[in-house]
C-alpha cells in the first residue's frame, strides 16, 4: 500500500474514532478516550478497570513470575543500565544537581565563581573557579570519569595545566560529596581560608584513645572516614573534654617496611582551627614510635586535595610521587572500591585473567586520580 493510501486510511480511521482527521491532536484524542472509558466502565483510564488490572497481573505472572513488571530482576537490571547510559548515575534525579550544590555552597561562603572556566591556552575547562583565591574545583561523576570514558592521566593532566596558570585545582569525586558532604565542606572551608573558631593547642589535653573512639571521630570529620588496623590513636581534647583532633598510626604491610610505622590519619573537628594541634599530636606519635623501636614514619598525601604542607611543617621529606593511581568503581552500586580490595588473591580471580579483566567481568571499572606524594621522617 502506498504512502498516500496509508495516510488516507489513517485519516478515515481517526475521523471514525475521534471525529478529527489528524490523530496528532492529542488533547482531543485523550479527552475522547477518557469519555468513552467513563461511559463504558465508569473510570477515566483502562488500567483502573479491575478486570484489566487482573489480566495484566496474570500476564506478568505467566511471563516473568511476578505480578508487577517492575519487580522482575531482568527488567530492574535493564532499567538500571538504561538509567546509567542516559544519566551516568543510578539516581537520574541527581543528574547535574550535585555539581550545582557544590557551586551553590561555594557561593554561600561568600565567593564569586565562574562556571566552566576556560584554562588559558588550553581546550580544557574547570567546573567551578574561584578567581579571588585562584582555586578551581573539578566535580567528577564516577560513571563519566572512569575508563574507558576518561583515560589514565586525564585528571593529572588537568591539575598540572591549572598549576601552570597558578591555579590550585581540587579534584572532587562524586561519592565524596554525596556520602561525606560535611567532611568535604570542612576541608573546602579550610582550603579557602574561611575564618573559624580558634583553639590553642596549649589549652588542650592529649591522650591515647580507643580505636572505636578514633574511628567514630574520623567517620565524622575525615574525607576518607575511619580505617582498619589502627595500632595506636591519639586524641586532642578541649578544656570541656570534647575530642577535637585525632592522629592514628598503623603497620605498613608492604615489603621492606618492617622498621616503619604509617601515619594513616590526622584530622580536626570541622570549623575549628587549632594552631599547633598537628605538632602536638605528632610529637606524641613520634615519641611512641621511637619507644617501639621504629626507624621511620611514613605517610601519603592525596594530590587531588592536598599540597603536603602539613608534612613539610612536621619536617617530613617527600621521597616519591606517583603521577596517578587508581581505584575501582562498582557500576551497579555506584561506589568506589580501593584497588587493594580487588587484588587477584582476594577476589578468587581465575588464573588466566588479569586483575583488570576480572574486575571488568564483575561490573567494575577503573577510575584514576591525580597521584600521591610519599612522605618519610627518619627517627
Amino acid at each position: 500500500m502506498s504512502s498516500p493510501e496509508i495516510q488516507a486510511k489513517a485519516r478515515i480511521t481517526s475521523l471514525a474514532r475521534y471525529g478529527i482527521a489528524h490523530p496528532v491532536a492529542r488533547v482531543h484524542v485523550k479527552e475522547c478516550f477518557k469519555q468513552k472509558m467513563l461511559l463504558r466502565y465508569g473510570v477515566p483510564h483502562n488500567f483502573l478497570v479491575p478486570q484489566v488490572r487482573q489480566q495484566v497481573a496474570d500476564t506478568m505472572l505467566k511471563r516473568y513470575g511476578v505480578s508487577n513488571i517492575s519487580f522482575a530482576p531482568s527488567f530492574r537490571a535493564k532499567a538500571a543500565q538504561t538509567t546509567l547510559d542516559r544519566w551516568g548515575t543510578l539516581n537520574h534525579q541527581n543528574y547535574g544537581k550535585a555539581e550545582e550544590t557544590v557551586a551553590t555552597y561555594i557561593e554561600q561562603l561568600g565567593f564569586s565563581i565562574t562556571r566552566q572556566f576556560q584554562l588559558p591556552n588550553s581546550a580544557k575547562s574547570i567546573d567551578i573557579y574561584i578567581d579571588s583565591k585562584k582555586i578551581g574545583i573539578e566535580y567528577c561523576g564516577l560513571y563519566w570519569h572512569c575508563e574507558p570514558k576518561v583515560q589514565r592521566a586525564a585528571h593529572r593532566i588537568k591539575m598540572d595545566l591549572a598549576a601552570q596558570q597558578g591555579i590550585r585545582l581540587i579534584t572532587l569525586f562524586e561519592d565524596e560529596w554525596l556520602q561525606r558532604t560535611a567532611a568535604v565542606q570542612g576541608v573546602l572551608k579550610t582550603i579557602l581560608g574561611i575564618p573559624s573558631q580558634s583553639l590553642g593547642a596549649r589549652t588542650c589535653t592529649l591522650t591515647q584513645i580507643a580505636t572505636g573512639q578514633a574511628n567514630a571521630f574520623l567517620v565524622e570529620h575525615h574525607i576518607q572516614g575511619g580505617h582498619a588496623g589502627i595500632k595506636i590513636a591519639f586524641g586532642l581534647f578541649s578544656k570541656a573534654n570534647e575530642l577535637v583532633g585525632v592522629l592514628t598510626l598503623k603497620h605498613d604491610y608492604r615489603p621492606n617496611t618492617a622498621d616503619a610505622i604509617v601515619l594513616q590519619r590526622l584530622c580536626f573537628k570541622h570549623d575549628l582551627h587549632i594552631p599547633g594541634g598537628a605538632s602536638k599530636l605528632f610529637a606524641a606519635a613520634k615519641s611512641w614510635s621511637k619507644e617501639q623501636g621504629y626507624k621511620r614514619i611514613i605517610s601519603w598525601s592525596d594530590n587531588r586535595w592536598f599540597l603536603g604542607g602539613v608534612y613539610e611543617k612536621l619536617e617530613f621529606t617527600c621521597v616519591n610521587e606517583n603521577q596517578c593511581d587508581y581505584a575501582y568503581v562498582d557500576l551497579t552500586k555506584h561506589i568506589r572500591l580501593s584497588k587493594q580490595t580487588q587484588q587477584k588473591q582476594k577476589t578468587d580471580c581465575p588464573p588466566e585473567l588479569t586483575e583488570l579483566e576480572w574486575a571488568n567481568k564483575r561490573g567494575l571499572a577503573r577510575i584514576w586520580d591525580c597521584g600521591h606524594k610519599r612522605w618519610e621522617l627518619a627517627l
